[in-house]
């Protein structure tokens, strides 16, 4: 395959991925899950995968969004948080964890319980999905990032928190 029908291949995937990713977004949007529920968790995915660009964008919609600036602080070491955060928050920073997680079934069964008992069956479906496209799109991102800093010789990595 020549390098004109690679790249070609590439944007047809690409377009059809982001087709994908528009209608979870748009699910997510139209069920009862909350948005800033919805981003601390898209925040947390971010911080985890280490990836700066999406954390500032989660970051500053968050606060936007009227987010207080102590509870987004809070998110890195939210099992410190106290009273900081509200039960439904902790559960979904839990769940995203355990969604990242690889090979730790018994961890996702018992966040899987703390999550059901405060999210309603159709919350847990939307914020399921919408953590794994934001691990998808944050992973994206940081391996962009990986790949450009190896074309120039320099680094952009975090260390994940």
């Amino acid at each position: 395959m020549n390098a004109g029908a690679a790249s070609m291949d590439i944007e047809k995937m690409t377009a059809s991925h982001e087709r994908i990713a528009q209608i979870v977004d748009r699910c997510v949007a139209q069920s009862a899950l909350s948005q800033s529920l919805c981003g601390l968790a898209h925040l947390r995915v971010s911080q985890i995968n280490g990836c700066d660009a999406r954390m500032d964008a989660h970051f500053l919609s968050l606060l936007g969004a009227g987010i207080a600036i102590e509870k987004l602080a809070l998110v890195s070491d939210w099992r410190d948080a106290g009273t900081g955060l509200t039960p439904r928050e902790r559960a979904a920073l839990a769940w995203a964890e355990a969604l990242l997680a690889t090979g730790e079934a018994r961890a996702a069964h018992a966040q899987y319980q703390e999550v059901v008992a405060v999210l309603e069956h159709d919350e847990l479906v939307a914020l399921s999905l919408s953590i794994a496209l934001e691990n998808a799109r944050s992973q994206q991102a940081v391996a962009g990032l990986r790949g450009q800093a190896a074309d120039t010789g320099t680094t952009n990595e975090r260390a994940p928190t």
